[in-house]
């Protein structure tokens, strides 16, 4: 009987050094170390290219938005020298207007750009001012063909007028998304509907929200302060 007790617990202490030895080697292993550690590498690897990814896309995104709120052209070129009839803010009546005949009074809410010498009879681009939807096309007593674009500015939503322009040569729909810089048509002809009997010229109004206004001009100077100065946006750059 201390025979068979004696074997049998030599056998016990067989199996269990046999079955320690091979998880200690088992465990040990580089190789299976080196698996191990791969592994775990490669989804650390994974959850940080994960993060990057989602940061890089928000950092487009924010690209995206500050370009859209902040890029801003010239609808015209050389617009500093084609200002000096009527800026923003200028009042203006039949007697003391830069233009004649004068057909309104008060305070211009825009700024109107004039041609050069030699574009009376040319075809005179008028560039989109930022990236916006149109908003509408019509025709509008004192400017005759008018554009309205929907656009950003610090964030805040506002709506361009460009006044005086030649119905049939512009290029977008209502509801059409317009990149900045894009030529939207071309200045209406001089004393015709295109421009409603006025000059060839750009009337540029710029209204604070997402409304139409087609007031050329305001009785007071307070009333002002619905639109922005094109200036402030582009005449610097």
């Amino acid at each position: 009987m201390d025979f068979f007790k004696k074997r049998y617990i030599f056998f016990g202490i067989f199996c269990i050094g046999f079955l320690g030895s091979f998880l200690f080697f088992f465990y040990q292993n580089p190789q299976a170390l080196e698996i191990s550690g791969e592994n775990v590498l490669r989804e650390g690897e994974e959850k940080e290219n994960v993060g990057e990814k989602g940061e890089k896309d928000i950092s487009s995104e924010e690209k995206l938005q500050e370009k859209q709120d902040m890029e801003f052209v010239s609808p015209l070129d050389n617009p500093r020298e084609r200002i000096h009839k009527k800026h923003f803010g200028l009042y203006v009546d039949p007697k003391n207007s830069p233009v004649f005949p004068e057909r309104f009074s008060g305070y211009h809410t825009g700024v109107d750009f004039e041609i050069f010498p030699g574009e009376e009879n040319k075809n005179v681009e008028v560039r989109a001012l930022c990236s916006g939807e149109i908003f509408s096309l019509k025709t509008v007593n004192g400017y005759g063909g008018v554009i309205f674009q929907k656009c950003l500015y610090k964030e805040q939503s506002i709506m361009i007028l460009y006044g005086h322009i030649e119905r049939k040569s512009i290029r977008f729909f209502v509801g059409d998304k317009v990149e900045v810089g894009s030529v939207l048509g071309f200045l209406g002809e001089g004393g015709t509907e295109e421009t409603d009997g006025e000059r060839k010229h750009l009337h540029l109004g710029i209204v604070k929200g997402n409304k139409e206004n087609v007031l050329g001009y305001v009785s007071s100077e307070e009333l002002l302060d619905q639109w922005i100065d094109p200036c402030e946006l582009f005449c610097s750059l």
